[in-house]
């Protein structure tokens, strides 16, 4: 379990740098706004928590990266799929 979530997070954190070097340079976002530091720092901290957890290593630093994993999935998903505003469910 514990080799498949050190994955999982590893590939994460690295999708989630290429999204933004890739959106940066095709121009899909603005370059001025900070979204490097908003982006980066987590996904290295995701990452580093994934090479934890894969070398049986801190696995207080590896159980929070994981949360801050599923607050990213979390917000991936509701960007993704979006809430209808017909069904009124508060934010």
């Amino acid at each position: 379990m514990r080799i498949a979530a050190g994955i999982l997070m590893i590939t994460y954190g690295l999708k989630a740098i290429g999204f933004l070097v890739s959106s940066l340079s095709m121009g899909f976002i603005d370059y001025r706004f900070p979204w490097g530091l908003i982006v980066i720092i987590p996904a290295v901290f995701i990452i580093t928590g994934g090479d934890f957890c894969l070398e049986r290593k801190y696995w207080k630093l590896c159980f929070a990266s994981s949360l801050v994993l599923l607050l990213f999935m979390i917000f991936d998903l509701r960007v993704l799929f979006p809430v209808p505003l017909w069904l009124n469910i508060p934010l």
